[in-house]
C-alpha cells in the first residue's frame, strides 16, 4: 500500500496505519539497534542532515510509543 504498513495490536484489536516514513522507523525499532545507528540510517535513506533526522526520529518514536507500538 504505496510503503505504508497496517499493524495489529492483537489484544485490543486496534489496528494503526503507518505511513512509509513511519513505518521504516517502526522497523528499525528492534530493541537492539541504537537510537543512533536508527537516526543514522533515517538519515541516508531520507538525505536528511542529522540534526533533522534525529527531531523526525524522535517525534515517530513519540508517536509509536503513545500507541503502545513499541515495547519497553
Amino acid at each position: 500500500m504505496n510503503g505504508e504498513k497496517l499493524i495489529l495490536l492483537p489484544d485490543n484489536g486496534a489496528i494503526h496505519q503507518l505511513n512509509a516514513t513511519a513505518g521504516f522507523v517502526w522497523e528499525l525499532c528492534d530493541g537492539r539497534t541504537p537510537m543512533t545507528e536508527i537516526v543514522s540510517t533515517f538519515a541516508s535513506r531520507y538525505d536528511l542532515s542529522q540534526p533533522a533526522a534525529e527531531r523526525d526520529v524522535q517525534a515517530v518514536v513519540g508517536q509509536l510509543a503513545a500507541l503502545k507500538l513499541l515495547e519497553e
